[in-house]
């Protein structure tokens, strides 16, 4: 019979007395997933107590409210999602008109439809209306679309439109092509590290985005990671319905259920405690390790037992599961999983650097996902059941026929890789293969190619007689410059490719004939040094020269001064400068150029004048002005730009509005303005464009802590800004910041204060952190121009006090309240401008206030409250500069004070 819905508690109740009675009884599948979890728990109850049970009374009420709320739900909602009533396809929603279902789950459907306004295609996700007819339940959902519309980011799945039609609240986002990662690994269970880190970069990123506007996603999991086919494997993140600011979190929906899937939830989000945003953190670390091992990292055999393995079982390390897997990439992963928040990295951007460090230290040929290029595919939904599956893989273009073989005489087990149709593709992937000698060979395959590796038969010869072979020997040969220059790179472990095949060769054989090099990689290779790079002289036929992540100077980069054919210049992170580039300035037939991470200024760019075909630039993390960027007015064709964290401002609008060809922008901690941005967006709508600007997201996420924050124009007086909405699109400059009697995590915001260290657009002058504890101080270091810092009851002592950076402007700082003995003292004589010091800590004492001694710059100091008493106050007297001293409530006599002023006659003293 079939299962009947539970429209009161009795009711279900009774499903869950008769089941255990008869266990194969036909009840709603909810209730037996019901029962299992309540089961669960009676059994870990049945458990010995551990030495804390007061802890584990609290965790067992938590998991018996949990599973309450379950049941509320259950009740409330009628039937299960998985006897959702079928809903009619509707024609059309507002000036949407829908062209099929997709997929349909327990909260709703995913439709493809058009908008007629616009003319294209759209995935459309619509909430089930009996959902949508509870109380409170259509404005939730709205709401929670309208935080996720928004997130601009081009690792995040964007929304168009967010509305509501005849009682159906729903959302438009981009109808995609791809896969979910879930589908993704469920052919392909555990992914190479390279392909890990290189994920895990883009998910951080994406996350680092939604982060800095507040917002937690509270269910990252495979599911929820979409991989668009487009410049190699695009990480989107989907489905920020269950996104929650993190000011108004209280850990539960208002219907009461958590939010988020067990597998992947942190432990505080297991518990209904209210969460930040390294909740995601923890997400993403359960992601990392299911990549990398194919497992997950706590296993439980239904829900209850999950969230139980969550507070007591610690998983194994990842490289202790998957050998493959570098200690570096484990330990991170490892980092991210901790039980305490407060053991995981600190920001998701801090996760996506640590990341991109393991990448730069990593193999020197990457590999890059591509999913098959399909029918095209709405993002997945968390709510459809994991049986449905939306994408449906075509065929790949450009199959050989059966006929149509390529074989390699290798001994190895012959390998077919015509199943890669419907499973994992890389867009540039290098099938390396080794043969029992130890040769290796790098075979590019593209999409379509079928590939067979057959063995081949060979007469054995007598060992008696046939002499031992002795490793390959590299020997420079004096005349041929392309073969003395590939030798050369494949001795120190680099890669050429020769003539024109589209083939890395990392082999250390090389043909007998004559070949042109026309390639060459040694991205993050220690071993290049510029003595080593003179072996290509003479070396014409570059084409594409990748020194990225090497010690590389000028020097080095001297002998390519002939090579004015390349395409193809990657210096990234390398030690050239200006004078460097001049050794390019004649390669004219340029497409791409990678210059970030490196000291290169606006002349050095005046070298690239005249490369007018350039494709790909890439300026990252430089000394690049606009008038840098004035040296490219002749470039119509670039696809890509990267211009993150230089000084380009709004003045480079107009040349990059121009750019027609542009598919990828990336302008993040420029300072470009709000309005600039708004104003790009709307001259490109189809460029992916990466903003931000320091100024406002520092002021941003000051607001959004409930701090305060005065904001100014360059070279005008400061005003007080009270909320977002009040913040100007114009450029502006956050003068004071004031977090004192803040008691939420500041998330990024210490990376965000990092970045305000432009002398010539940034003038952070007074920053307060009185009560926040726990800080590492050094990203004050780069704030070149604050003069005031507060930090009151911040927890510091002496050790702490004195891993304080050296700030060269800071004249006023602020250590009431701290456990500060004195020693820690002697490391403020390294503050040059220190000229007035607070430090009211009752722990300081007279032996150790020897070290105020040091200080002889000070002009103001405070002492009030402190254990001094006479002997601690003789040290003072060769504070000369002194003009005004407190120290009442001490302990100090009259009869000291009396000889502290015959010492310092100038200076005013409260006692």
């Amino acid at each position: 019979m079939p299962a009947q819905p539970h429209d009161d508690h009795e009711q279900l109740v009774g499903q869950l007395a008769h089941l255990a009675q008869h266990p194969d009884a036909p009840v709603d599948a909810t209730v037996r997933v019901l029962h299992a979890e309540l089961e669960t728990l009676a059994e870990s109850l049945k458990q010995p107590l551990p030495p804390d049970p007061f802890e584990e009374e609290s965790a067992c009420r938590r998991a018996v409210a949990a599973v309450q709320a379950l049941a509320t739900e259950m009740t409330a909602s009628g039937a299960s999602s998985t006897d959702a009533p079928a809903t009619p396809i509707p024609e059309r929603l507002e000036h949407f008109r829908i062209l099929k279902l997709l997929g349909q789950g327990g909260m709703g459907a995913v439709y493809l439809a058009e908008d007629t306004r616009l003319g294209r295609k759209v995935a459309l996700k619509t909430m089930r209306p009996d959902l949508a007819a509870k109380p409170g339940a259509k404005e939730r959902f709205l709401r929670e679309a309208r935080l996720a519309a928004a997130l601009e980011h081009d690792h995040i799945c964007s929304i168009y439109h967010v509305g509501e039609a005849d009682g159906t609240p729903y959302l438009a986002m981009p109808f995609l092509k791809g896969q979910s990662l879930e589908d993704l690994i469920g052919r392909n269970p555990k992914l190479a590290p390279a392909q890990v880190i290189r994920l895990g970069i883009q998910i951080a990123a994406g996350l680092a985005a939604a982060h800095d506007k507040g917002l937690i996603h509270r269910d990252i999991k495979p599911g929820n990671l979409w991989i668009d086919p487009t410049a190699g494997g695009r990480v989107k993140i989907l489905d920020f319905g269950l996104a929650r600011s993190s000011e108004t979190d209280t850990g539960l929906t208002q219907s009461g259920t958590i939010l988020g899937t067990p597998a992947y939830m942190a432990p505080e989000q297991a518990k209904g405690d209210k969460v930040d945003a390294r909740a995601d953190l923890y997400s993403l670390g359960v992601v990392l390790y299911r990549l990398a091992t194919g497992e997950l990292p706590l296993k439980g055999k239904d829900t209850m037992s999950m969230l139980m393995a969550l507070g007591t079982e610690t998983p194994r390390p990842a490289h202790e599961v998957n050998s493959e897997v570098p200690a570096e990439l484990s330990a991170l992963i490892m980092r991210l999983l901790a039980k305490d928040r407060d053991a995981r990295p600190a920001s998701a951007r801090q996760v996506m650097q640590e990341l991109q460090g393991l990448q730069q230290a990593g193999a020197t040929v990457s590999l890059t996902l591509r999913v098959p290029v399909a029918a095209a595919s709405p993002p997945a939904n968390s709510d459809a059941p994991e049986s449905d599956t939306i994408v449906q893989p075509e065929p790949l273009p450009g199959g050989r026929g059966a006929g149509s073989r390529r074989r390699w005489p290798l001994v190895v087990v012959g390998l077919l890789f015509a199943f890669l149709g419907g499973g994992l593709l890389l867009q540039q992937i290098f099938l390396r293969i080794t043969d029992k000698e130890g040769k290796t060979r790098d075979i590019e395959l593209k999409p379509g190619d079928r590939v067979e590796i057959v063995e081949k038969h060979t007469p054995k010869s007598d060992p008696a007689t046939t002499p031992p072979k002795k490793d390959p020997d590299i020997k420079i040969i004096g005349g041929d410059p392309d073969r003395r220059a590939a030798e050369y790179v494949l001795s120190i472990g680099g890669q050429v490719q020769l003539n024109d095949k589209n083939e890395w060769i990392n082999a250390p054989t090389l043909p007998k004939e004559p070949f042109r090099l026309t390639a060459v990689n040694l991205q993050s290779n220690e071993k290049v040094t510029d003595a080593g790079l003179a072996h290509f002289k003479d070396c014409k036929g570059l084409l594409q020269l990748r020194l990225e992540y090497t010690k590389v100077t000028d020097a080095g980069l001297a002998h390519f001064q002939d090579c004015k054919g390349l395409t193809h210049l990657i210096l990234y992170n390398t030690r050239v400068t200006d004078a460097g580039l001049a050794h390019f300035k004649d390669c004219k037939g340029l497409t791409a150029l990678q210059l970030g991470g490196t000291q290169v200024t606006d002349a050095g760019l005046a070298h690239f004048q005249d490369c007018k075909g350039l494709m790909h630039v890439y300026l990252g993390w430089t000394q690049v002005t606009d008038a840098g960027l004035a040296h490219f007015q002749d470039c119509k064709g670039l696809t890509h730009l990267t211009l993150e964290d230089t000084r380009v401002t709004d003045e480079s609008l107009p040349w990059i509005s121009g750019q027609l060809r542009l598919s990828t922008l990336s302008i993040p901690s420029t300072r470009i303005s709000l309005l600039g941005y708004e104003q790009l967006k709307t001259a490109m709508p189809r460029c992916n464009i990466d903003w931000s600007e320091p100024n406002r997201s520092v002021a941003e996420r000051v607001l959004a802590l409930g701090g305060t924050v005065e904001i100014g124009f360059k070279g005008q007086p400061a005003w007080p800004v009270k909320a977002v909405e009040d913040l100007t699109k114009e450029l502006f400059q956050v003068r004071r910041v004031s977090l004192a009697g803040v008691n939420k995590p500041l998330d990024n915001l210490p990376d965000l204060l990092s970045l305000l260290r432009f002398d010539d657009f940034d003038r952070l002058e007074k920053l307060d952190l009185s009560g926040i504890t726990g800080l590492n101080y050094g990203f004050l270091t780069p704030i070149a121009g604050l003069e005031e810092l507060s930090l009151a009851n911040a927890g510091l002592n002496d050790v702490s006090l004195g891993q304080l950076p050296k700030l060269p402007a800071l004249k006023r700082l602020v250590l009431d309240g701290n456990e500060i003995r004195g020693r820690g003292l002697a490391a403020l004589s390294e503050q040059p401008a220190l000229v007035e010091l607070s430090l009211n800590c009752p722990t300081l004492t007279d032996l150790l206030a020897k070290n105020l001694a040091e200080l002889k710059q000070l002009k103001r100091l405070s002492l009030a409250g402190s254990s001094l008493g006479d002997a601690g106050i003789q040290h003072l007297e060769g504070l000369t500069n002194l003009e005004a001293l407190d120290l009442r409530q001490t302990k100090v006599t009259a009869a000291g004070i009396e000889r502290l002023q015959k010492a310092l006659p100038q200076c005013k003293i409260d006692w």
